[in-house]
């Protein structure tokens, strides 16, 4: 590891204190994914007596949880420059090694649905150890990452064709045979502006998409109510409203993890056209489902004691944000719950 990358480690660790105000926060009033109004909150994190800076509703309509207050994208892209060290390495090498396990497993379930040698973009594509596994199958690849220090390694170590830019503002010079879009839909601000989106970037008669998520119901506990990296939690059937409404058609579904006792995630094989001898049935898993159930979610792991009946909503107040993905390193202090004002704090 560079001296510089390690420096930042430990930088990082104990210096930085990232600021918020409320002009770097977005505020939903509406459900992304139907439009509701009616939402219900679950939790909220502020800082000691300043902002309430994060924020977790649930659409008791369709059931979408999702924050509804967090910081804007312009407040991370300051936090990536700040942070940036150019390094010319990866932070994490044994994540790396995992990401390309998993990539080697999407390029296998997706060769029977993808004509060789197809260009292929990696939404999020990060350093682009995964989808340089697309490359040494054939396929030729782009990437597409807004993070700085990856995208300086995805082009200037592995040669990639890189995009420097979000979703929203890629202006893309072709149609792509294959888009990747795995873990990624949950960090978007809009879930359903950006499926359609995707969904233009296929070629028109045989593009693919693979998009695949974390599942609601197996990996949320207390700890969501900090993650400010995930501004969206789905059940399956809110993926089956988004194909539905892009006239498009899941053609195959997998839980990625199949040794796992539990299905942490969900992928979906999609294409175009809403009629076909392949499409496969998406289940409706919320229409029954009492919004007391996601509150409970919340509750698993709880780091302290809370009295009996607590389930809605959480209040949390934490010092400073020193981890801008999960707002605070949970090892460097302890969580107490104060009876007197029903708030969950954070005590270094």
């Amino acid at each position: 590891m560079s001296n510089s990358l390690e420096q930042l480690k430990k930088k990082d660790a104990r210096v930085f204190h990232y600021d918020v105000s409320e002009e770097d926060l977005t505020r939903l009033t509406e459900c992304p994914i139907c439009g509701s109004s009616d939402l219900q909150p679950i939790s909220d994190v502020r800082l000691k007596d300043e902002v309430r800076f994060f924020e977790t509703s649930v659409c008791t309509s369709c059931k979408f949880v999702f924050r509804s207050v967090f910081p804007s994208f312009a407040w991370f892209k300051k936090r990536w420059a700040q942070i940036s060290t150019q390094s010319g390495e990866v932070f994490n090498p044994e994540l790396e090694e995992e990401r390309k396990v998993r990539y080697r497993a999407y390029c296998e379930m997706l060769l029977p649905y993808v004509k060789p040698g197809g260009v292929v973009l990696d939404i999020g594509g990060g350093y682009g150890s995964g989808v340089s596994v697309f490359r040494d199958a054939g396929f030729e690849v782009e990437l597409l990452e807004p993070e700085d220090d990856r995208i300086h390694y995805a082009r200037n170590e592995l040669g990639l064709t890189a995009h420097h830019t979000v979703l929203e503002e890629f202006e893309p010079q072709r149609r792509y045979d294959l888009v990747l879009w795995a873990h990624n839909l949950e960090h978007v601000d809009g879930p359903r502006e950006s499926f359609k989106r995707v969904m233009s970037l296929l070629k028109p008669e045989d593009g693919v998409l693979y998009v695949e998520v974390p599942l609601v119901w197996n990996i949320i506990d207390w700890s969501d109510s900090m993650f400010m990296a995930h501004k969206s939690n789905f059940a399956e059937a809110h993926l089956r409203r988004l194909v539905t409404e892009n006239n498009a058609r899941a053609v195959h579904k997998w839980y990625p993890k199949l040794n796992s006792p539990i299905h942490e995630d969900i992928g979906l094989v999609v294409r175009q056209g809403a009629d076909g001898d392949d499409v496969i049935d998406l289940k409706d898993d919320v229409s029954d489902t009492d919004l007391v159930k996601f509150h409970e979610l919340y509750l698993r792991m709880m780091p302290c004691d809370l009295p009996d009946g607590v389930v809605r909503p959480l209040h949390f107040e934490v010092p400073y944000i020193n981890q801008f993905y999960t707002t605070v390193r949970y090892n460097e202090g302890e969580f107490q719950f104060d009876a007197a004002t029903g708030t969950i704090r954070f005590e270094k």
